[in-house]
């Protein structure tokens, strides 16, 4: 629980706005006004859980935090490459590698274990391994 209050404190650091938004495709959204003003979106009808609504934010504050935002025209690989770039950005946040590292030592070590340990959702742990993968941290 500490962990979700530490997202609405730093989003509320950063001045984001954070505004509860009715969404029809998406479960949230991120974007940044021509003021560079930051501003979330999260649709609390779709939120099944604090995991859920722990991921939503902290991958919305990623893209908040690292200006990784696109638009509809955007080239595909510019938007995957920007929701990795936010995705990292959570990743290393909410799960951080040390923490990951002690949870193994520990012998939590099942996706269902570790989703549950760091209270996030199963996804979410299998991004955050290839995330690490990536950074060659292993």
């Amino acid at each position: 629980m500490e962990d979700i209050l530490e997202l609405y404190r730093e989003i509320d650091k950063q001045n984001i706005i954070l505004e509860p938004y009715a969404l029809d495709i998406t479960k949230s959204i991120s974007f940044m006004n021509d003021s560079g003003d930051c501003y979330i979106g999260v649709d609390l009808r779709h939120i099944q859980n604090i995991s859920e609504e722990k991921v939503r934010l902290s991958h919305e504050l990623g893209h908040c935090m690292t200006g990784s935002f696109y638009n509809r025209y955007s080239k595909l690989n510019d938007i995957e490459q920007k929701e990795h770039r936010a995705d990292t950005w959570a990743v290393n946040k909410i799960i951080p590698f040390k923490k990951l590292e002690h949870a193994f030592q520990n012998g939590i070590v099942e996706v269902w274990e570790l989703a549950e340990y760091f209270n996030v959702t199963e996804e979410f742990i299998y991004k955050s391994l290839v995330v690490y993968e990536e950074q060659d941290v292993y």
